[in-house]
C-alpha cells in the first residue's frame, strides 16, 4: 500500500509538469516496483558499513594517546627528555585472583595496520628509540583490577629520529598469570623536537628613559639616557635541558670592532672608551630545564666626567662558546647573541 500510494502521488506530480499519462504511469508502476529492491540493497549497503565501523573502533586500541619528547645536542652530546607524556591505567577484566604482574613491550608490527585503519602513514624506528615506563612491568595486587603504575612512553636515544616529525609507538600487554585484560593493546604518539643547544641575550636591566628592540638579524638594541653604574645582562636558551645545569660566557668587543658595528648600523655614535666600562661578570648558569639565566652578566661604568655631553656612545657585549666545560653552550649563529648598548648624555 505504501508503494501504491508513493505511486500515486508521483503520477500526479508528473502530470502537472504536463507528462503524458501513459509515460508517467508506467514510470510510476516501474519505480513502485523496484522500490523494495532499492530499500533492501540500501539496508544490506549500511549494514556493512555498520560492521566495517565497528570493526574499527573495536574496545579502543585504535585510539592514540599524544606525547612529546625533546633532543638536545650539546658539544657532541646528545641529550633525551620525554617532556610530556599521558599516564595510562593498566586494567584487567575483572578482579586478579592472586597476584599477577601484567608486562607490556613495544610492538612495531602493529604501526601497519594502524596505519591502515586511519590512512596515515606513520614510520618506523630504531629499535632503541623509545622505552616503556617501569621497565615495562606492572604489577596487579590479588583482588584488584588495575596495577598501581601508570603505562606510559618515554624517549630513550632520539638518534636516527627526526626533528618536527611525530611517531607512533605500539605498546602490546600480557598478563604473566594468563588473566584476561580490559585493552591489551595501546597507541602512543609521540612529538619530537631536536635542536643544537644555543645561547642568546635575552634581556638587560631596565632604566628610566630606556629604548629597547631587535634588530634585524637578532642583535638587542638598547638605548640608555641617563649613564649608570652597572647594567645587568640574562642570557637565554633556544631550549631548555632538563636535568643539567649549563654555561654561557660573554666578552665585550674592541673598539675597531665597536666602530664597524656604529658604521654598519648608522647609530652615528663613538666608541665608549673601555677605561669606561668593565665586565665584571662574564659567565652565567642556566639552570637545568630552564630557559634563562639564573644570574647576570654584569657591566660596571665609570669615568662619567672623562666624557662629552650630548653625545652618543657605544659599546657592545657578545657571548662566546664557554669551553672549559662539557657543558658550555655556544652563541647562537645571529645577531641574537649580541647586544648593543648605546648612552646618550645630556
Amino acid at each position: 500500500m505504501k508503494f501504491f500510494h508513493f505511486s500515486h502521488c508521483l503520477k500526479a506530480l508528473l502530470q502537472k509538469f504536463s507528462v503524458s499519462t501513459l509515460s508517467s504511469e508506467l514510470l510510476c508502476k516501474a519505480i513502485a516496483a523496484i522500490m523494495p529492491a532499492l530499500l533492501f540493497t540500501a539496508c544490506v549497503k549500511d549494514s556493512k558499513l555498520d560492521g566495517q565501523l565497528l570493526k574499527l573502533s573495536g574496545s579502543g586500541n585504535t585510539v592514540s594517546y599524544l606525547e612529546s619528547g625533546s633532543l638536545v645536542f650539546l658539544n657532541d652530546s646528545a641529550y633525551s627528555h620525554t617532556s610530556g607524556y599521558t599516564a595510562m591505567s593498566v586494567s584487567l577484566s575483572k578482579p586478579a585472583p592472586q597476584a599477577d604482574t601484567v608486562l607490556a613491550v613495544i610492538d612495531p608490527s602493529a604501526i601497519s595496520e594502524y596505519n591502515t585503519q586511519h590512512g596515515e602513514r606513520n614510520p618506523g624506528f630504531p629499535a632503541d628509540a623509545f622505552m616503556i615506563a617501569h621497565q615495562g612491568r606492572f604489577p596487579v595486587a590479588a583482588g584488584a583490577t588495575v596495577s598501581k603504575d601508570s603505562l606510559f612512553i618515554m624517549l630513550r636515544s632520539g638518534q636516527g629520529l627526526k626533528s618536527s616529525s611525530v611517531y607512533l609507538v605500539p605498546v602490546r600487554l600480557t598478563s604473566r598469570k594468563g588473566n584476561k585484560l580490559s585493552q591489551d593493546l595501546y597507541y602512543f604518539k609521540i612529538s619530537i623536537k631536536a635542536a643544537k643547544l644555543t645561547a642568546y641575550i635575552d634581556n638587560a636591566t631596565a632604566l628610566n628613559g630606556a629604548a629597547t628592540s631587535r634588530l634585524d638579524g637578532g642583535a638587542f638594541n638598547f638605548l640608555y639616557f641617563d649613564y649608570p653604574d652597572s647594567l645587568k645582562l640574562s642570557v637565554g636558551l633556544n631550549m631548555p635541558l632538563p636535568g643539567q645545569d649549563v654555561i654561557a660566557e660573554a666578552m665585550t668587543l674592541s673598539a675597531s670592532q665597536v666602530d664597524s658595528i656604529n658604521q654598519a648600523q648608522y647609530f652615528f655614535s663613538v666608541p665608549l672608551p673601555s677605561y669606561c666600562y668593565q665586565l665584571a661578570n662574564s659567565r652565567v648558569t642556566i639552570p637545568g630545564g630552564a630557559g634563562v639565566s639564573k644570574d647576570s652578566l654584569v657591566l660596571k661604568f665609570s669615568n662619567r666626567d672623562s666624557l662629552v655631553q650630548y653625545q652618543y656612545y657605544l659599546m657592545a657585549v657578545k657571548l662566546k662558546h664557554y669551553k672549559a666545560s662539557k657543558y658550555g653552550v655556544p652563541p647562537a649563529a645571529s645577531d641574537s647573541s649580541v647586544a648593543y648598548i648605546r648612552f646618550f648624555l645630556q
